[in-house]
C-alpha cells in the first residue's frame, strides 16, 4: 500500500511539473514584489498563463526581522489571473495581519503595519507592482 502511494504521489508531481511548473516557468509575467520601507518585509508573486483557460501563481511573504516568519506556494493553477491575484492577497494579508499576540519586535511591528497598507484595498482596488523583467 505505501509504495503504490508513493508511486501515485510521484505521478501526481511529474503532473503537475508536465502541466503547471514548467509551462508557468516559461510563460511568466515576470516577478512583482512588494516591500515596507526599510525591507523588513516582503510579499512576492508570479503570475502565469498557462493556456485559454487555466492560469497560474506561486508566492510567498516573509518577515526579513523579528520571528522571520514566512512561507512560499509553490505555481497553483486557476481558472483566471483575477482569482490568482485574489488568492495573492488573501494570502498575503492573512499573514500580515495583526497577530494575536505582539511581534517580539518593534521593526517587525512596523514592517507589519505597512505591508497592510500596501496589501489594502484602495479607492479603486489593489493596485499591482510592475513586474521586474530579470526572473
Amino acid at each position: 500500500m505505501l509504495i503504490e502511494s508513493l508511486s501515485q504521489r510521484r505521478q501526481e508531481f511529474q503532473h503537475w511539473v508536465e502541466t503547471a511548473r514548467d509551462p508557468a516557468d516559461s510563460s511568466s509575467e515576470g516577478l512583482r514584489f512588494l516591500s515596507d520601507r526599510n525591507d523588513a518585509a516582503l510579499a512576492e508573486y508570479e503570475i502565469a498563463k498557462l493556456d485559454e483557460t487555466r492560469w497560474a501563481i506561486r508566492m510567498r511573504v516573509a518577515y526579513r526581522c523579528g520571528n522571520c516568519n514566512g512561507m512560499s506556494i509553490p505555481w497553483s493553477v486557476f481558472e483566471t489571473r483575477e482569482a490568482c491575484l485574489q488568492f495573492f492577497l488573501n494570502v498575503a494579508r492573512m499573514h500580515f495581519r495583526r497577530p494575536d499576540r505582539p511581534h517580539e519586535s518593534s521593526r517587525q511591528q512596523t514592517a507589519q503595519r505597512e505591508m497592510q497598507e500596501l496589501l489594502a484595498e484602495g479607492l479603486f482596488g489593489f493596485c499591482e507592482p510592475a513586474a521586474s523583467s530579470g526572473v
